[in-house]
């Protein structure tokens, strides 16, 4: 039987954070405060540049650096000036 194609994306067994804070109150530390409040079991890999550790974690620069094969990606949103707001179209 073969795996479902949307499988990677609803179960991922690693999941890469970019732009993981260590702050899990802020927008960009709270993905992954949730995944780990939510017991999952796969691999977490934060991505942030200027870490070492984020939120007792390992931090990673970037992914270039590592043969490791990601089935899901992450980054946390980021709130837009007004100016950057979208306008819905007519």
């Amino acid at each position: 039987m073969t795996a479902h194609p949307l499988t990677p994306l609803l179960a991922p067994n690693s999941v890469a954070i970019f732009g993981a804070s260590n702050d899990p109150t802020r927008i960009s530390g709270r993905s992954l405060r949730y995944y780990r409040e939510a017991g999952y079991q796969g691999g977490l890999y934060p991505i942030n540049p200027t870490r070492d550790t984020v939120q007792g974690l390992t931090a990673y620069p970037d992914l270039a650096r590592y043969q490791v094969r990601w089935n899901a990606r992450s980054s946390p949103c980021r709130r837009t000036s007004p100016s950057r707001r979208w306008s819905r179209a007519s």
